[in-house]
């Protein structure tokens, strides 16, 4: 619209370019995961297994009781996944 005023402006992708490719980059691996699991539902089997392992307390107000094994070690990237998927799901599911 504003082009047609005679104003020069840049879509999002122009202006993000960097941005749009990695949604792009993180959306084609969520497709390509999801494939996965249509040819062969034993992933996500797995996946489900996995968030169940790990069961997030509330407190009476609602708020998330982190768990001890955040505190005992240093977790890496795909533990906090696991932590922050279970939560929720739990809270957004049930």
């Amino acid at each position: 619209m504003l082009h047609n005023v005679g104003i020069a402006v840049h879509n999002f992708s122009e202006q993000h370019e960097a941005l749009v490719i990695e949604m792009m980059r993180k959306f084609l691996e969520y497709a390509k995961s999801a494939q996965l699991e249509a040819a062969d539902p034993s992933i996500a089997d797995r996946r489900h297994a996995e968030s169940e392992t790990i069961e997030i307390r509330m407190t009476a107000d609602g708020f998330p009781i982190i768990p001890k094994l955040t505190v005992e070690k240093e977790l890496k990237k795909a533990e906090w996944e696991t932590i922050l998927r279970a939560f929720l799901t739990q809270h957004y599911c049930e």
